[in-house]
C-alpha cells in the first residue's frame, strides 16, 4: 500500500508532505510516517481529517495529542450505506445529508439524534453506527464556516489517488519498493506544482 500525507500551512497552501510504501496500513506504519514528518520539522498540527482505519487513528492520537480529529464524512457515509440494501440507500443517504449539511454543531447533533431514532427499527445496524461514531463526523464545526466544505473529507486527494491507480495499473508489478516510491513521488511533485497555482483555504 501507499501511505500519503497532505498538509495545509498557515498561508492556506496545500502540499503533499510525503509518500511511503507499507505492507499493511498498521499503527506501526503510521507511527513511523508521523515520526519522520516530525523529524523533518512538522509542528503546530491542530486539525486532522482521515478515514477511520484503526491503526491510523491510534497513530494520530499518539503523535498529535489534543488535535481535533475529523472522521472523513465521505468514507463514513459509504460505510453506513454498506449496511443497507440498495433499495434503502436513497432514504438513508438523505438522512446522512441532513446531518452533514447542518449549518451549526448544535443543529448537526440534533439531526444525528433524530436519525438514530428513525433508523433504530428499520436499520438497527445503521442506528448503532451513527450512535457510536456519528459525532466523529462533526468535528469540522470547530473550523471557520468557510473552511468546512473542503475540510470535512479527504476529497482533495481523490484526483491524486486516481492518477496513482491509473499509472500503477499499467506497470502492474513493481520490481521493488523503491521503483514504486519513485513513480508515486514524481506524481506528487506534479500535483504539488499544480496546487501552488492557488490557495486551498482563505486564511483571512
Amino acid at each position: 500500500g501507499v501511505l500519503i500525507v497532505v498538509g495545509i500551512g498557515e498561508d492556506g497552501q496545500r502540499e503533499i508532505l510525503g509518500v511511503w510504501c507499507a505492507n499493511t496500513e498498521s499503527e506501526a506504519s503510521w507511527l513511523e510516517v508521523f515520526r519522520e514528518l516530525k523529524e523533518r520539522g512538522l509542528t503546530g498540527v491542530s486539525y486532522v481529517v482521515s478515514d477511520d482505519h484503526a491503526g491510523l487513528t491510534k497513530a494520530i492520537a499518539r503523535h498529535f495529542q489534543g488535535v481535533v480529529w475529523q472522521r472523513c464524512q465521505v468514507h463514513f457515509m459509504r460505510n453506513v450505506l454498506g449496511l443497507v440494501t440498495k433499495k434503502n440507500q436513497k432514504t438513508v443517504l438523505a438522512q446522512l445529508r441532513e446531518i452533514t449539511g447542518a449549518l451549526s454543531l448544535e443543529s448537526a447533533q440534533a439531526r444525528l439524534s433524530e436519525a438514530v431514532d428513525l433508523m433504530t427499527k428499520p436499520h438497527p445496524k445503521v442506528a448503532d453506527l451513527l450512535d457510536t461514531h456519528g459525532e466523529e463526523m462533526l468535528a469540522v464545526h470547530a473550523l471557520p464556516d468557510h473552511h468546512r466544505r473542503r475540510m470535512k473529507s479527504t476529497n482533495m486527494l481523490e484526483r491524486y489517488n486516481e492518477e496513482i491507480r491509473r499509472r500503477t495499473r499499467v506497470i502492474r508489478i513493481f520490481p521493488n519498493e523503491a521503483s514504486c516510491i519513485r513513480l508515486v513521488s514524481a506524481l506528487a511533485m506534479e500535483i504539488n506544482e499544480e496546487w501552488m497555482d492557488r490557495k486551498y483555504l482563505n486564511m483571512m
